[in-house]
């Protein structure tokens, strides 16, 4: 992401309040509605860890404060040969330690609430990709990828907003002991940005190039071990050149990151490392001059030490931030901001479709599509293959809007698939989805699905036709009044289909069977050449094979 220049800010500006735009209009609801997420999704569930944040750096603060404080007063008590204070050391000691037992307690706090955001986040994006259709590859890659940069992108602003209130604190404290060299550090902390500022952008181009060399090594160490077989058999024993290139490649951008990193540091670090010396040596100065006491010097170099650590976090946080906004972005996109789930309940008792017209993208599946299906419809669905009749049947239950026309989905309408996923888990938890349905119920719907086999089998060692059978089980359970079933029968024999279906036919007000095998069934759609039709007779679909 880059920011536009001057001369097209000013452009933008400029369009911005035209009578015919609406640039502005739409910038601001973006703005508040990205706000309103900020939110939702970072801030309002979190204060309290935010609180405790809060409460404990001010301790820090006020600990820093008495902790120099002490070491003021009993350096200079020291110098001036008066008795020395027992209390005054006890202090600086207590304080001594009570500065690193906050920050043991600010990191605990922090980390917590790093890690119960990223489970929330997670947890949020799993449950919005179980109420609308997503690309799988994308949602894991985007928690395996960017869920982390998000996050940083999230809480950037806070902890900018921390580090200058901690930078201001320490600038301020080293004021209060001694104005002079306070402002006699700033040189040094103005060296020190800028140093961390050149730091900062080379070293994510540095991180990108080697994250690309890796790929390219990756990508060959892959290609060696597929291909480890063919080389055994022909005697091959080097490597393959391409992967010895990688290696090398690799190795040298590493190199040069490496050196440029700790080069850069370096400089960084020796500023840091020089500024409170120079304050102690340039404050010894003044007090030998009669200037400065020598318990102000000190207690001043002490904070002008804590100056650049803030700075620091700043310009890393404020270089990453456009990179973890990228991550941002992906991220929020995955999360359901309050949308109606697909196939939630409708209020009515059929499904009635009207002049509905079914596509993805430009490509028009079904059209012109008119059907209706009462309670007590039993409705066999046929047609070639790749015509539309998934798209039909999800549509009935709700998963798929149409392009046009009208889908009334009725209430409770649910849709299996063959290729609905059995969890690695037992047969009873499959059917349940950890929902909590009595054990009653769970093993009436196993019944009802001639689920014959134990309920605490693990679901991924079963065949072809009991996986269906728990499908169609789980489906049962929730007592649906629409129920679609979309190529759930084929692994089943003659007599275990009929006689499933039979139950499903019993305990359920509508049901759709989309099957190449024949069904008895009062009502046929026929679905082919972008149309679904009303089809054949029962009498007449007894005998076909089905296509």
């Amino acid at each position: 992401m880059h920011l536009p220049s001057d001369r097209k800010r000013a452009e933008n500006r400029k369009s911005a309040f035209t009578p015919h735009s609406t640039s502005y209009t739409n910038n601001t609801m973006n703005l508040k509605k990205e706000l309103s997420i900020l939110f939702t999704y970072f801030y309002r569930k979190y204060i309290k860890y935010l609180a405790v944040l809060f409460v404990v750096w001010t301790g820090v603060f006020i600990c820093t404060f008495f902790q120099l404080s002490f070491l003021n007063d009993l350096v200079n008590g020291i110098v001036a040969g008066s008795s020395f204070s027992p209390l005054t050391a006890v202090g600086l000691v207590l304080t001594s330690f009570l500065i690193p037992l906050l920050n043991f307690i600010g990191e605990y706090s922090s980390g917590l609430l790093h890690r119960r955001v990223e489970i929330d986040l997670m947890a949020e994006i799993l449950r919005s990709s179980t109420r609308r259709e997503v690309d799988k590859s994308e949602v894991l890659a985007r928690i395996s990828g960017d869920l982390m940069n998000a996050m940083g992108a999230a809480y950037t602003p806070f902890d900018v907003a921390f580090q200058l209130m901690r930078f201001s604190v320490y600038f301020v404290l080293a004021w209060h002991f001694s104005p002079t060299l306070a402002l006699a550090a700033l040189p040094f902390v103005a060296a020190y940005l800028v140093v961390m500022w050149r730091l900062g952008p080379k070293i994510f181009r540095y991180s990108a190039l080697e994250r690309e060399r890796y790929s390219e090594v990756y990508k060959w160490v892959k290609e060696t071990v597929d291909g480890s077989h063919s080389l055994r058999r022909l005697g091959v024993r080097r490597l393959p050149a391409p992967l010895l290139a990688a290696f090398n490649g690799w190795l040298a951008v590493t190199k040069r990151q490496i050196l440029y990193l700790k080069g850069v540091q370096f400089g960084a670090e020796s500023i840091a490392y020089a500024a409170p010396q120079f304050t102690i040596a340039y404050g010894l100065y003044l007090a030998a001059q009669g200037a400065a006491a020598v318990g102000a010097v000190l207690a001043a170099s002490r904070a002008v030490s804590l100056l650049f650590e803030p700075v620091a976090i700043i310009i890393s946080e404020a270089a990453s931030y456009m990179q973890f906004r990228v991550s941002y972005r992906r991220v929020v996109e995955l999360l359901d901001h309050g949308e109606a789930a697909p196939g939630a309940d409708g209020g009515g008792e059929a499904a009635v479709v009207k002049a509905a017209v079914f596509a993805y993208g430009d490509k028009v599946v079904l059209s012109g599509v008119d059907l209706v299906l009462r309670p007590g419809d039993f409705v066999w669905v046929r047609g070639p293959s790749g015509v539309g009749k998934t798209t039909l049947g999800k549509a009935l239950a709700g998963l798929v809007k149409p392009a046009s026309g009208v889908v009334e989905v009725p209430r409770r309408a649910l849709y299996v698939g063959n290729d609905d996923y059995i969890f690695d888990a037992s047969v009873y938890e499959n059917i349940d989805l950890w929902e909590g349905y009595s054990r009653e119920e769970v093993e009436e719907a196993a019944r009802l699905a001639a689920v014959d086999f134990p309920l605490d089998k693990n679901a991924k060692e079963l065949s072809e036709g009991q996986r269906q059978r728990v499908l169609i089980a789980r489906a049962l359970l929730r007592r649906p009044h629409l129920l679609v079933l979309d190529e759930v029968i084929s692994g089943l024999d003659q007599q275990t289909a009929e006689r499933v279906l039979a139950s499903v036919r019993s305990r359920v007000p509508i049901c759709v069977v989309i099957s190449h095998r024949p069904v008895e069934a009062e009502k046929i759609v026929e679905v082919g050449e972008g149309q679904a039709r009303p089809g054949s007779t029962l009498t007449a679909a007894r005998g076909e094979t089905g296509r």
